[in-house]
Parts: structure tokens; sequence; C-alpha cells
């Protein structure tokens, strides 16, 4: 929306005593307005032709999806927290896109006494990298197949490990199957160039690299609108890896070996061979949809090669919905009185 007199924005947010730029909060501000104005958008469409949510590799019904989600991780170097907004379109119930920017705010750990990590820092209001994805849907009674492409643009701040500088991609492939109305086991597997967070972990870095990731595990609807998501995971990379911390600043680094391979507590980049960001762990949460448009979920990870234990929360609203009037229950008509 343009202004014929356009007033300048200054927003003080945290990073190290610093002032954030007056860029981040227009860009900001724009991908909310976006978000909410897709909702709105969607309320004004025929309800039996709108989603009701957003779901990864999935297409629901044809029209605008629009979401926005609260989303963090802590672990011993600190929380990483994001806000993301997403925007998108169902053009049936097989093939949809989105787009959408997650904005970081990240506070590190106070490092102890001796341990050799590099000095941690904190910062907030930070924008990522703006992302796109296709997603394909496939329903069948043995094995529904799902598949989603997404693509990164190098948006986000390098030396405050919010990107890695790099377009990135990642294509994404799933089987699921029913069992009872109440187990879903999963098969999940893809190929990258960079790992992407999960919703039960963000990694306290990122990485560029090609690679191949593997998950299995199984979605259980314990009552209603809550489920138990349990899964194992596996992390293969080959060549020339980069792992980017998202707390050590260019400049600080750490004394000694890493511990457990956290290369990212000592240095703010580092490259290396594939053994760099090996990873495999297991993870374990609790989903709920607490209405139509607004869902809760708490969950844990462990990573076994870096010894790291990550708990973490999110919030998701769905736009679409929000704006979206119910559907009247249809009543039984009252017979004629004579």
């Amino acid at each position: 929306m343009a202004h014929k007199n356009p007033v300048p924005i200054a927003l003080r947010l945290s990073e190290n005593g610093g002032t954030m730029k007056n860029t981040n909060f227009i860009i900001i501000t724009i991908v909310l307005l976006l978000s909410v104005g897709a909702g709105r958008l969607t309320a004004q469409a025929p309800a039996g032709q709108q989603s009701a949510g957003t779901t990864k590799g999935s297409a629901s019904e044809k029209g605008i999806v629009a979401r926005l989600s609260f989303e963090g991780s802590s672990s011993t170097d600190g929380q990483v927290l994001d806000l993301n907004s997403s925007t998108g379109y169902n053009f049936n119930k097989y093939f949809g896109v989105d787009v959408g920017l997650p904005v970081y705010f990240v506070r590190g750990a106070t490092v102890a006494s001796g341990s050799g990590a590099a000095k941690r820092t904190s910062s907030s209001g930070d924008l990522g990298n703006v992302y796109a994805d296709v997603r394909l849907s496939f329903d069948n009674r043995i094995a529904p197949y799902s598949s989603t492409f997404t693509v990164t643009a190098p948006t986000g701040s390098v030396d405050k490990g919010r990107s890695t500088g790099h377009f990135t991609y990642d294509w994404d492939n799933r089987f699921e199957h029913e069992i009872f109305d109440r187990v879903t086991p999963y098969v999940d597997a893809g190929l990258a160039n960079s790992i992407s967070d999960t919703r039960f972990f963000k990694r306290p870095f990122i990485t560029l690299g090609h690679l191949a990731h593997f998950e299995a595990g199984a979605d259980v609807k314990i009552w209603k609108s809550l489920t138990f998501t349990a899964s194992a995971y596996d992390i293969v990379p080959w060549g020339q890896q980069r792992v980017i911390s998202r707390f050590v600043r260019p400049g600080s680094t750490g004394a000694g070996a890493a511990r457990h391979g956290r290369v990212f507590e000592i240095a703010a980049q580092t490259q290396g061979t594939s053994s760099l960001d090996r990873d495999n762990g297991f993870s374990g949460g609790f989903s709920f949809r607490l209405t139509r448009f607004l869902d809760v979920s708490a969950g844990y990870a462990h990573s076994v090669p870096l010894h790291l234990d990550t708990i973490s929360f999110g919030v998701g609203l769905n736009l679409a919905a929000l704006f979206q009037k119910p559907q009247p229950k249809l009543s039984a008509a009252t017979p004629p009185q004579n």
C-alpha cells in the first residue's frame, strides 16, 4: 500500500543494544498484512471451496490458504524462536503452492567459564530466508503419498546465522497409512542442500551442503484433536559441508576442540567433510487443535552424535479458517402442520 507522505518508522529491538533497521520492520509488516489480507479474501469465497488448514506436503480443497505460527526450541546453547507467516493457494486437492517469510528471535545461553565455547549473542526481529514451495498429494487406500519441493532465497543475514548466503532447496516425500482411524505410521525421505528445521527441532546452527534426510514414525490420535507423534530421523550428508552457528558471530572463537562435534559452539562458520553435520536421533511431541483456527504443540528431540537435548513449542493460527464463517449445521425439516 502506497502513501503520499510516508512517515519514517523507527523500531528498537534487542540486538546487543543496537537498533533494528527500518527496512526489516517494513518487510515484516507487509508480509503480515498480506497474510491477513489473504485470510479476508478467503472469507469472501464460498465455504465449500476453502481449505481448513495447510499441512506440509498436501493440498486440500481449492482456495486461498494463510497461516501464522510462532515456534521455538530451547537447548543448552540457547533459544531459537521464529514468527512464520505464509500465504498460498490450493488449485485442487492434489496441487498447491505457498510463499512465506520467517522472522527470528535468538537468545544465546551464558557460556560457562572454562568450557572453551565462544561467546554467544542474542538478537530480535532478524529476517530469515524468503521461501516458496510446491505441494503435491495423491490419496489412495494403501499408502497416501505427498511431495513438497521448497526453495529459499538468501534474504537473511549470514553473519547472524540466519542464512547460508545461497539459494537452498529441499525435496521432501512422505508415505503414510492409517490404521483403525487412530494410528498413522509414516515414512519420510528427501534430498536437500541444507538441513531444515522441524516442528520439534530448531537446531542451533544451519548448514550448506548436499544431503539426504530420512524419518520414520507414527501419529497416534489420543483423544479428539489431541495427537501424539514419535519418530526417528537420520541425516546423511556427502561432499563438502559448511556449518553456520546461530549464536556465534564472526570474529568470536572458542578455545580447544568442540565437545561432541559441536563446532557451532566454538566458531561462527566451519567447513569440512560430511562428518561435520552427520546426525541422527529421535523426537516426540503432542499437538492439540484448540479451535478450527488455533492449534498448539510441544515436543522433545535428542541428537545422538551431538548429545543435544531440545524442547520445543508451537502456536499456529490458521488465518483462512479464522476469517471463514463456519457452515451452519443442517437440521431436519419441520413437518407441515395440518
